[in-house]
């Protein structure tokens, strides 16, 4: 579950957790949007600290796990496969395939795309394209 509720996750949060519904969770992402809210943000540090201070595991903040991967689909995907919902199936290899071909005959997320390349290329090349060929572009 992704939890991003313009600023509603700490009423939810609290909520589950009160009512023992929380528990029922597999793995939750959430995205403390109350933090952008000064009268909410103590709420959101006292959360945090009831998730930990009650052993509860199952849980994710985007800046663990998404900043820093060119895309809001890339950080879905990375918290995905990082919390153990990767399908390793071959009908589920072919289904991305199709997905990721389409994605690029759309041209979408092409940020996400690029950073896998240039994870992939060897920093010697990527140095020597940003710091020789990009500038005469």
């Amino acid at each position: 579950m992704k939890l991003n509720c313009e600023g509603s996750e700490c009423d939810i949060l609290e909520n589950l957790l009160d009512s023992g519904e929380y528990s029922k969770i597999m793995q939750v992402m959430i995205d403390f949007d109350a933090r952008k809210i000064p009268s909410q943000r103590d709420r959101v540090e006292s959360l945090k600290l009831r998730l930990r201070t009650q052993r509860y595991t199952n849980f994710s903040f985007p800046e663990e796990l998404m900043y820093g991967t060119g895309s809001h689909f890339g950080g879905i995907r990375n918290w995905l496969n990082k919390r153990g919902a990767r399908d390793g199936s071959a009908g589920a290899w072919v289904r991305s395939l199709k997905y990721h071909v389409a994605n690029l005959r759309q041209r979408k997320q092409m940020q996400f795309y690029k950073l896998k390349v240039l994870r992939l290329t060897p920093k010697s090349i990527v140095d020597f394209y940003y710091g020789r060929i990009k500038k005469i572009l």
